[in-house]
């Protein structure tokens, strides 16, 4: 085995390590500090003349590491990203310094731990791949490093009893093509049998047991896609991943009939509306609200709303691609004043904030709205009473005060004057366009943490739910009545067509205020520059690889990632009414009797036998091999043992084969694999007498082969008396024995 073998795996297992975390975090900072100081401090340790770091210095900078993951710890706990910190810093250190066997499984050690925090922290598949490279390589140091150990081990023994002149060679494994043979097989069976047993455990391990073993460790969710939803729950980690598919078709017309739109024009499509937040959850607040449900016949215009003298009218008309079977949300521009269907079917209509779903079969629908511009609340038009601050944040409320005094507007609902509210809302919007980043890389806050609070105070990036969640949040804080709308961005305008196609990754969430007593106004948080480039399309090159390499990525997510028990069970053969009963096998026990037959019982014990008897032949058959294969270390005479210690020692050492005869004597052979002190020592309870001179002289002995020092006048003198108790020892041993046969 090469001498470098190992160190060149462990920088790569390290600097993989570093690229996994950095990649699954979207710390960037990583890949361009940490990996090429990692580089320096390997290139710098590894030479044949460098020179170790002074132990004051290693010191320090140990201490500085956990002062900083200290300090993490005092501010919010310990979470993932501050334990990978703290795992990269100790790791940099250790790449400086001269390093040992020890310091190398260390490395190894701390590597494994970096790769197991990007797992929690990241589904993405890029760092999926790399952490598949990782383990095949992590498989290969921990053997490779087993090997290194013991060489280095048996280098180092030789070093300590040869002549201080005599070359130390380097040893070598034996070569062969039957031990290449031998290695091989254990590989392959090794790697089948461990792919076999993932696979297994993997499909057959019920989805959800220890959900929340790692509370705060652990990623609160496998990532996301784009798409529309009427709820937004905050909180999950991963990429969101851009689906292309088309949900919609979308023609623009004025009151006139003339179309509307363009390359440059953006519409928002409005869905479902979302005031309730609890538990890290958006919802629809339907206890206040009443809906109305009726039935609608093809092409026969239902009123939904009434429309405002002189406010111009919006045609839209709408091809839904995929409606649900269930409830499907039609989606509209502004508010929707009148709405008819090609079909029949049921429409419900929610009075407070004007969405529409629509009951019936599933399918392609099209239907045509008319709209105005502003939702409106009608019951509270001409009303004068304020919303109290209503989101329980001091921070935020905080936050937002700061944000309001900048453009002098009090924050104090009781004093602010109700016209003021429109401005105090587009300096919120403004704030959070300019001072926070937009990005589809979701990181998970601490457990105990609010998710808006973290985005607004710690993360400071974040996707649209986080803009929009913040933006309600900071309203509601100053007494300004806000909401959230999930819906769609209308922005791939089609010139042939004269129409917009809305995908999934359209999908976008935004804020409605109300700015005077029943009168509501949109607001967008997003930054502007960041909201078009996602949702405008591109067409180069390198956005149709990006689509192509985000497809894979939904392919992983939706496969691996996001194999879920419903899909488990479905697998294996159970049906969806047994997916619902249970999410997990202990459900099945229900029934236990149905399933439990004579038959079954027969198979599953010849199942088992024949499992057994393969695993057993399996093992058997390595065991053979390794056996077969393995050098077998000869025997080592006495003499042999002697002609490795210095000759200044030699001469003196001549007593371990007479300490050898005696013991022999006595019916106490030294065996092979058992040092002579640890051999004296065992002899302590049996035969105290022979015992006592023997481990004194197995002490002695040490001294001449091992610290290669030789022994004074007082040493020699003491050797001899005690090789006399011996020999006395033995005399006495052996007429005790033989007056016991006679």
């Amino acid at each position: 085995m090469s001498r470098r073998r190992l160190p060149r795996l462990v920088i790569t297992l390290v600097l993989l390590g570093f690229a996994l975390y950095a990649i699954a975090e979207g710390e960037m900072i990583v890949l361009a500090v940490a990996i090429p100081l990692a580089i320096v401090g390997w290139w710098r340790s590894e030479r044949a003349k460098a020179r170790a770091m002074p132990r004051a210095v290693l010191g320090a900078l140990v201490l500085a590491a956990i002062a900083n993951a200290i300090r993490g710890i005092s501010v919010d706990r310990l979470d993932v990203t501050d334990f990978c910190e703290f795992v990269i810093l100790i790791q940099l250190i250790k790449v400086f310094d001269r390093k040992s066997p020890r310091d190398y499984a260390q490395l190894i050690t701390l590597s494994t731990f970096l790769a197991i925090g990007s797992v929690l922290t990241s589904v993405d598949f890029v760092p999926g791949l790399l952490l598949l490279v990782f383990i095949v390589l992590l498989v290969i140091a921990a053997v490779q490093y087993q090997i290194f150990a013991g060489h280095r081990a048996v280098q180092d023994w030789r070093a300590r009893i040869a002549p201080a002149d005599a070359p130390v060679p380097e040893i070598m494994p034996p070569k062969g093509r039957r031990t290449t043979l031998a290695i091989a097989t254990v590989v392959v069976l090794s790697i089948a049998s461990g792919v076999g047993v993932s696979a297994a455990v993997f499909v057959l391990v019920p989805r959800g047991l220890g959900g929340n073993a790692l509370g705060q460790w652990a990623a609160a969710r496998a990532g996301a896609v784009t798409g529309f939803s009427d709820s937004v729950r905050l909180g999950g980690s991963g990429v969101i991943s851009e689906s292309q598919q088309v949900v919609l078709d979308l023609e623009l017309r004025d009151a006139q009939g003339n179309a509307l739109g363009g390359p440059n024009e953006v519409f928002y499509l409005r869905g479902a509306v979302l005031d309730d937040y609890q538990d890290r959850i958006w919802r629809a607040d339907r206890s206040h609200r009443s809906a109305a449900r009726l039935p609608v016949e093809p092409d026969e215009p239902y009123r939904v709303g009434g429309p405002r003298p002189g406010d111009p009218n919006l045609i839209q008309t709408i091809t839904l691609r995929h409606a649900s079977a269930e409830r499907t949300y039609l989606f509209a521009i502004w508010q929707p004043t009148t709405i008819s269907f090609s079909s029949p079917c049921e429409l419900v209509q929610q009075t407070a904030d004007l969405t529409m779903t629509r009951l019936g079969a599933a399918g392609k629908i099209r239907y045509r709205v008319e709209s105005v511009p502003n939702p409106i609340q009608p019951e509270r038009l001409g009303s004068a009473e304020r919303t109290p601050a209503s989101f329980p944040s001091q921070r935020i409320e905080q936050l937002a005060a700061d944000v309001l005094r900048r453009v002098n507007v009090d924050p104090d609902p009781a004093i602010r004057d109700i016209d003021s509210d429109a401005l105090a809302a587009r300096s919120i919007e403004n704030h959070l366009r300019s001072d926070y980043t937009y990005t589809l890389r979701m990181a998970s806050p601490p457990i105990d943490q609010d998710p808006i609070e973290w985005f607004l105070f710690r993360r400071r990036q974040g996707h649209c739910e986080y803009f929009a969640s913040a933006m309600v949040a900071m309203c509601r804080s100053v007494g300004i009545n806000a909401r959230m709308v999930t819906g769609y961005v209308a922005a791939e305008w089609n010139e042939s067509s004269m129409h917009y196609i809305v995908r999934e990754s359209n999908a976008h969430a935004w804020v409605e205020v109300e700015v005077k007593p029943g009168v509501w106004r949109t607001y967008d948080p997003t930054p502007p520059g960041d909201l078009r480039d996602f949702h405008l399309p591109r067409n180069s090159i390198m956005a149709r690889i990006e689509r192509a390499f985000e497809a894979l990525e939904y392919l992983w997510i939706n496969s691996v990632v996001g194999f879920d028990e419903r899909t488990r069970l479905r697998l294996l053969g159970r049906s969806a009414p047994d997916a619902r009963r249970g999410s997990t096998e202990f459900d099945a026990l229900t029934n236990l009797r149905e399933r439990v037959t004579p038959g079954r019982i027969r198979d599953g014990v010849l199942n088992g036998i024949a499992v057994f008897v393969a695993t057993a032949a399996a093992g058997l058959l390595l065991v053979g091999l390794t056996r077969r294969f393995s050098p077998r270390p000869g025997r080592r005479s006495a003499a042999q043992v002697l002609s490795e210690i210095p000759t200044e020692c030699r001469d003196q050492a001549q007593f371990y084969e007479e300490l050898l005869r005696v013991l022999r004597r006595v019916g106490h052979q030294k065996p092979e694999s058992k040092p002579p002190l640890a051999h004296a020592l065992s002899l302590a309870a049996s035969m105290p007498r022979v015992a006592v001179p023997a481990i004194r002289l197995s002490r002695a002995f040490y001294q001449l082969r091992f610290d290669r020092r030789p022994l004074d006048e007082s040493q020699r003198a003491a050797v001899e008396a005690d090789m006399r108790r011996l020999r006395e020892a033995a005399d006495a041993v052996s007429s005790e024995n033989r007056a016991h046969r006679s």
